[in-house]
């Protein structure tokens, strides 16, 4: 994966761009929430330790959970769980992805 922030994108960036921005506005995230979503989203698949744990959507839904779990993000009241993201992911791609952060946090941390 080439970087995102370089304007040297590659078509699997910009198709995964897609995916982090719609699902990310499916959950209303604003512009500066999405920005960290998709930064955290290249600092860690440009990482040379990354082993590709997850395929790059479901990092991606990973990285748009852990933002919203950061800024404690609430959707009409109700604050976005991995339930919420797996409903969501499924009504845009008929099959429900469930955020693992888990899987790559040891090794990665939560990026700030």
């Amino acid at each position: 994966i080439l970087p995102i922030r370089t304007g040297s994108v590659i078509d699997v960036n910009r198709r995964i761009i897609k995916i982090g921005r719609n699902i990310a506005s499916a959950i209303s995230l604003p512009e500066e929430m999405q920005s960290e979503a998709l930064d955290m989203f290249e600092d860690i698949a440009t990482d040379p330790r990354w082993t590709n744990i997850r395929s790059n959507k479901s990092l991606m839904v990973d990285c748009v959970y852990e933002v919203a779990k950061k800024h404690d993000w609430r959707v009409d009241g109700k604050k976005v769980t991995v339930d919420s993201l797996v409903l969501v992911t499924k009504g845009m791609f008929g099959r429900g992805t469930q955020p693992k952060p888990h899987l790559w946090r040891t090794e990665f941390g939560r990026l700030e």
